[in-house]
């Protein structure tokens, strides 16, 4: 296993650990990848196998040493189960109000912070993450926010993704992180 796969392996147990914690439920890790790419390739990341048109993406930027953005990316009605499960609410209005997002934005906040203090293990540098910032598109416009420092988008990058499958109600999320080529 090279240092980005064991990066990303033990980021997303860190995630899925704290997703599980937060929902009383459990969480498994279904996918994981982390390769060097160019920016045109970044911008074919498919669209996971889902009904779901539209999703929730809650955005960050990544400051320090290693500069780039990080992205959480849930289907729509899965963002709403997660944000029921998390209000302790059994209603079926409409989760996804200015509170369900905010609970949200919270929720992709505790799963990427948790995967950046799993990777600060590999690098002698501070990870830090911006303000989440919530977004609602299709896949290719979420997809398109992922993006290097400025002046790194002619270097090779590393994208870490993986899938997060909260059991039981079937929620899936999916975190995915570009920095410029990321080394030891």
């Amino acid at each position: 296993m090279n240092f980005l796969q064991e990066m990303a392996e033990l980021g997303a147990q860190q995630a899925a650990t704290a997703l599980s914690t937060m929902v009383a439920l459990p969480v498994t890790v279904k996918t994981r990848r982390a390769v060097q790419l160019t920016l045109p390739e970044l911008t074919e990341v498919e669209n996971p196998a889902t009904a779901s048109a539209d999703f929730v993406g809650v955005y960050f930027t990544l400051h320090g040493p290693q500069p780039g953005s990080a992205l959480v990316v849930l289907p729509e009605d899965d963002a709403g189960e997660l944000v029921r499960i998390v209000r302790a609410s059994g209603s079926s209005g409409p989760a996804l109000d200015d509170m369900g997002m905010s609970a949200v934005a919270e929720i992709a906040n505790i799963i990427a912070g948790a995967f950046f203090a799993a990777a600060r293990k590999f690098v002698r540098f501070p990870l830090i993450h911006s303000v989440p910032r919530v977004v609602t598109a299709a896949w290719p416009s979420l997809v398109a926010l992922l993006k290097p420092a400025v002046g790194r988008s002619e270097c090779s990058l590393a994208l870490l993704e993986c899938e997060l499958a909260v059991e039981r109600i079937n929620a899936r999320c999916f975190l995915m992180i570009v920095v410029g080529k990321w080394t030891e």
